[in-house]
């Protein structure tokens, strides 16, 4: 009676080779990118000047809609920054989920005044 032995290094490839032939497959895939995540998308938005100088940063994400979220709004805030009278700023993005991509429905820019330089709570209105 004749037994096959198979070594260690021969099982392994063994059982690789279905896995290495599916690979051989040359038909072309339709490759799409994974969309970016609802912060990523505002803070693209911000512009190259941002965060170019040190300052603290708060983002927050608020998803509704459950499992299916059809709506997000993503809240950039920068605090302690390097002006005389702007203590910190803040973005407000309001984004949609139109036709499988989230776009940007609104922004709102708001800034907290250092005390002597203007309001305390953040507002639209410039600081003096």
């Amino acid at each position: 009676m004749r037994f096959l032995t198979i070594s260690l290094f021969n099982k392994a490839l063994f059982l690789l080779l279905p896995f290495s032939m599916m690979a051989c497959d040359d038909s072309p895939k339709a490759f799409s990118p994974a969309p970016l995540p609802h912060y990523r998308i505002a803070l693209s938005e911000m512009g190259k000047d941002f965060q170019q100088e040190v300052s603290n940063m708060l983002i927050q994400q608020v998803v509704s809609g459950g499992e299916n979220p059809t709506t997000v709004t993503v809240t950039i805030e920068q605090s302690d920054l390097l002006d005389d009278a702007v203590q910190a700023e803040r973005s407000i993005f309001k984004l949609a989920l139109r036709d499988g991509k989230w776009v940007i429905d609104s922004r709102i820019n708001q800034l907290r005044c250092y005390p002597e330089r203007g309001h305390q709570s953040f507002s639209t209105a410039p600081c003096r």
